[in-house]
């Protein structure tokens, strides 16, 4: 059945859809148990992978961003020690760099 025409709204479609499946048999209430669950581990996942690699993003272009910075500090003939002190690479991370 559809919802009547004169019924509309956010709680009015949730108390409609709750409805709809009050009226589900076993089998059909097993299978949309099942696709909640599967939509719950997709959504999950695809929230872990954002969070995960919203860092990696960040670390990257912090890290970016220091060696950037470094660079610059080396053509203006800073010592080694003040660049790492400053921008937080190693030594061998600058070597790299120069």
């Amino acid at each position: 059945t559809s919802q009547p025409d004169g019924i509309r709204g956010k709680i009015f479609d949730k108390l409609y859809k709750a409805l709809e499946i009050e009226q589900l048999t076993k089998e059909q209430m097993e299978t949309y148990d099942k696709s909640i669950l599967k939509y719950r581990d997709v959504r999950d996942a695809v929230e872990w992978a954002e969070e995960k690699y919203y860092a990696r993003g960040i670390e990257t272009g912090l890290k970016k961003e220091r060696e950037a910075i470094a660079k610059k500090c080396l053509q203006k003939g800073m010592s080694i020690e003040s660049i790492s002190e400053i921008t937080g690479l190693t030594f061998e991370q600058l070597l790299d760099i120069a």
